[in-house]
């Protein structure tokens, strides 16, 4: 009887675009619904401790928090001429 190894060769690593690409469109669809719904659902508890400008700069702030890391990857791959 042959022995079997219990370990396999390393996969390589995919990249962001390739596993976005092999997500459905319906997550996609899913995630945004729940954030668009979590978002204003938050900011209402929010105004009980703060005022209506603060609650606004709470959600762009956090936003662009969300924003800045999604876009530091680093992906390479797309044309610079393309990026603003």
């Amino acid at each position: 009887m042959p022995a079997f190894s219990h370990t396999s060769p390393r996969q390589p690593q995919m990249s962001f675009q390739v596993r976005a690409e092999a997500l459905p469109a319906r997550l996609y669809f899913v995630v945004s619904a729940v954030f668009h719904y979590l978002g204003p659902a938050f900011a209402v508890l929010l105004f009980a401790r703060v005022d209506l400008l603060g609650v606004a700069w709470i959600r762009i702030a956090s936003a662009a928090l969300v924003f800045a890391a999604w876009k530091d990857r680093g992906d390479s791959s797309a044309d610079s001429a393309v990026r603003i």
